[in-house]
Order: structure tokens, then sequence, then C-alpha cells
């Protein structure tokens, strides 16, 4: 159920939805990948159980380089340098 605690202002489709809509998790992450829509980036993450758990998770299965630096403890400066992720 989609939560408009996590909207991103800008331009996403996700964010137009109504607070407790319905959605597959599917569809947010063909959002996500398909039409970069941050919103649905963000709600993913979330569901993830946060950056630290992706990045714990992308550590534990080799990817040496990949982290996810959006809203994620002591990622700042990389996430003014490389962005989100």
């Amino acid at each position: 159920m989609y939560r408009d605690s996590l909207y991103y202002p800008g331009m996403d489709l996700l964010g137009s939805f109504k607070d407790g809509e319905k959605i597959q998790l599917r569809k947010a992450a063909f959002l996500m990948t398909a039409l970069s829509d941050n919103t649905a980036s963000l709600w993913l993450q979330h569901l993830c159980g946060g950056g630290e758990a992706i990045n714990r998770w992308l550590s534990d299965h080799g990817f040496q380089a990949t982290r996810m630096n959006s809203r994620t403890e002591g990622r700042r400066k990389f996430w003014e340098v490389y962005g989100w992720g």
C-alpha cells in the first residue's frame, strides 16, 4: 500500500497516487527503473530495510563498488558526487 510520506517532489508518476492506494510491487519496480521515478525508488528502498540494509546485502553478495547513497547514514559525501547510488 502506497503512503505519501515518501513522496519526492517532482514529476514522479507514483507521487500522483493517493495515500493508501494499493500498487503491485512489480509496478513500483517498473516505475523506478523505466521512468526513474524517485518516489518509487524511495518506497522500495524503505521496503528493503533502508540504505544500510541494501548496502550490507550488496557487500555480502560481492558488489564491491555499488552502494546506496540516498538517505543512508554516512553516505552523504558520496551522494553529493554520484547521486542516489
